[in-house]
């Protein structure tokens, strides 16, 4: 995409890229399940943004385009870690829990399901985490480049999966 100014350039980042920092960082945060690892993608998506904001063919597509550079920048971060330590490393929200035990079921509980999407293929994995990381089900369509029946069927698919692999944990 050519901008006549540097004005111009900025305005549209501040209005297209920069606007979406909190999705963004919700949508890495679901890939690598750590608060710090998940602002460090963030930061580097919009950086890496800013700086090839000019391949940007269709500015309609800009949100498509800046996930598609968050989620490398998360699978980037990721490849670079252990895989033991990048998902240990998780930060809880603040006054989330009422008391200790809570949280240790809740962690429990969320190391679980983690660790199952985890053994899921990819394919799955990614169409799980996309889910949550709160994309509509056109987003998570257009991401990944199917339609909205293979969309429904990778999800339904994804999710009977997961339930056996939990099922079988237990």
């Amino acid at each position: 995409m050519v901008f006549e100014t540097h004005e111009s350039r900025e305005s549209f980042f501040m209005e297209k890229i920069a606007s979406m920092k909190e999705e963004i960082f919700r949508y890495v945060y679901a890939i690598l399940e750590n608060r710090q690892d998940a602002e460090d993608a963030s930061q580097d998506s919009l950086l890496l943004a800013w700086e090839r904001l000019e391949q940007l063919q269709c500015p309609e597509k800009a949100r498509y385009w800046l996930l598609k550079i968050a989620r490398n920048s998360a699978i980037d971060l990721l490849a670079g870690k252990s895989r033991y330590e990048a998902m240990k490393r998780k930060a809880l929200p603040e006054g989330a829990f009422f008391n200790t035990e809570d949280m240790v079921l809740a962690d429990e509980r969320a190391d679980e399901l983690m660790s199952g999407i985890r053994r899921l293929p990819q394919r799955y994995q990614h169409v799980i985490r996309l889910k949550m990381a709160g994309l509509s089900p056109r987003e998570v369509r257009e991401l990944l480049g199917v339609s909205e029946k293979v969309r429904g069927l990778l999800l339904h698919r994804a999710r009977k999966s997961l339930k056996k692999i939990i099922d079988t944990m237990d």
